[in-house]
């Protein structure tokens, strides 16, 4: 820009002949600072750089916290597993202890009703022995819970015949199966069957 004074100013007396004239001032070009651009351009790529690598970094810390988090997680499942393998295992435990209970339970039963039947058994046999009158004799004699089969030998009919009263009085059902006259070397005896069911128990239970 040039620049041009119209209104000079008039200082005190002129030297040695000099004389006012116009003055002009040129336009002032400035030279390019080379060096901070160069500063610039090496400034940027580093700035650059160095937020991709903040970048990088932060994202690197959070595939690490993931990864942390992923392996507390899958830890977290196995125990997740083991319990729940743990609970399977105390309930395969408490069905084998409940059929064990029940295994238990049908055996007292079984020996509950083995004793009240021992008990029927051997009331059975004491009245029946205590029924049978002199002059009897048993080859074979089997007793169940309310009944009883024998086989015996008597040595006259009217012994058969009381044995069989009195019988009468302990079973609803009294039956001859067979009578058979025989004879031995020194004396005649009766081979007789009798069946007994219905067994009538007393208020003392037998």
């Amino acid at each position: 820009m040039i620049k041009i004074n119209l209104h000079p100013k008039k200082k005190g007396v002129a030297k040695s002949g000099t004389k006012d004239f116009l003055k002009l001032e040129l336009p002032r070009f400035s030279v390019p600072d080379f060096k901070l651009k160069g500063i610039v351009y090496l400034i940027i790529p580093i700035i650059i750089l160095g937020v991709e690598a903040f970048y990088y970094l932060k994202l690197d810390l959070e595939i690490s916290k993931l990864s942390t988090e992923k392996k507390q997680i899958e830890i977290q499942i196995q125990r997740f597993k083991a319990i729940q393998q743990a609970i399977k295992n105390l309930e395969r435990q408490l069905e084998e202890q409940k059929r064990i209970k029940n295994r238990i339970q049908a055996q007292i039963l079984v020996y509950k009703n083995f004793a009240l039947e021992k008990k029927d058994v051997l009331n059975i046999l004491y009245q029946i022995s205590d029924s049978m009158p002199d002059g009897v004799w048993f080859s074979s004699l089997d007793v169940g819970k309310d009944n009883a089969d024998l086989k015996g030998f008597a040595l006259n009919p009217d012994i058969i015949t009381s044995f069989y009263r009195k019988l009468s009085a302990h079973f609803r059902n009294v039956n001859f199966n067979a009578t058979e006259r025989q004879k031995g070397k020194i004396i005649e005896f009766y081979r007789f069957e009798l069946n007994m069911s219905g067994w009538i128990k007393n208020k003392t239970g037998g």
